[in-house]
């Protein structure tokens, strides 16, 4: 929590200054600045002092496999960069730890909340969701109206398939720019549930316990099967720690977070566009 919130604070000094801005990715898009690589290194050492045979997998960073492979921290150091380097204030940073790939706990610090101010989210397995010290959970809603706020992805209309019954209690489609900070707003049930086209590891791992402690419900879809499913654990090769960190970066799946009956009810009425299954659903009229 207190890696969080430190991360956090450094961010927003750098939030009121001009930064320089950097391009990452295959085809140099994806927009990175000092904030992002200072936050992270504060908590890669803060880590590697407190815990250091745990592993490290950061967003900016190359996996720093542990002696201990059983935990894993997972460091989105600054989530919705974008949003960040146009100063509009909803951003996060974002720590969760796997036990055997299993989200366990998380934090996630947030320049703007329910509170008010500046504030931290706080979960681990078994032991509630919190903002601060005070508990969370997810919206008890059991169908979506329009006065109900639902988070979506960009182009999200073109990536999925509706069927005509989620079209009718959909509730009113948000696209905030941070995945961590809707999260948030799930697991303290300012937002309904929200659907995300293709998160990262680092993007969902603090999230998914915040969300499940909060009484809530996150599926993923299986591309090979068609079909959600309960995200319980990350799966990954078994050929070495190295191979694991390799192929845990490469994770990229849709996923539905909610409570349980909304997160099943939009599954259920839910397909990615590209799948074969969402084809034919488009084809049918649904």
């Amino acid at each position: 929590m207190e890696y969080a919130r430190t991360a956090g604070h450094r961010l927003l000094e750098f939030f009121q200054q001009p930064i320089e801005i950097e391009f990452k990715g295959e085809k140099r898009r994806e927009p990175v600045s000092i904030a992002d690589r200072e936050s992270e290194q504060y908590i890669r050492t803060s880590i590697s002092r407190d815990f250091p045979t745990h592993g490290i997998l950061g967003e900016e960073g190359t996996g720093q496999a542990g002696q201990d492979e059983e935990f894993l921290w997972v460091v989105d150091p600054l989530d919705g960069t974008t949003n960040f380097l146009n100063h509009i204030p909803f951003f996060a940073c974002s720590i969760g730890v796997l036990y055997r790939m299993r989200p366990v706990a998380g934090a996630i610090f947030v320049p703007t909340s329910p509170l008010g101010r500046p504030a931290v989210y706080h979960a681990r397995a078994g032991g509630g969701a919190f903002l601060e010290d005070r508990p969370v959970s997810v919206s008890l809603a059991t169908q979506a109206n329009t006065a109900d706020l639902v988070a979506v992805p960009g182009r999200y209309l073109e990536r999925f398939v509706r069927s005509r019954e989620l079209r009718r209690h959909e509730g009113e489609l948000r696209t905030l720019g941070s995945i961590a900070t809707e999260m948030s707003l799930i697991a303290s049930g300012s937002l309904l549930y929200s659907v995300f086209g293709g998160p990262r590891l680092w993007d969902i791992a603090a999230g998914i316990v915040l969300v499940k402690e909060a009484g809530g419900q996150c599926l993923t879809y299986d591309r090979k099967r068609g079909t959600w499913h309960p995200l319980e654990r990350f799966e990954i090769n078994n050929r070495g720690a190295t191979d694991a960190l390799t192929s845990l970066r490469q994770w990229w799946n849709p996923l539905i977070a909610g409570n349980k009956e909304i997160a099943w009810f939009v599954a259920r009425n839910l397909v990615p566009r590209l799948s074969l299954i969402g084809r034919l659903r488009a084809l049918l009229g649904r």
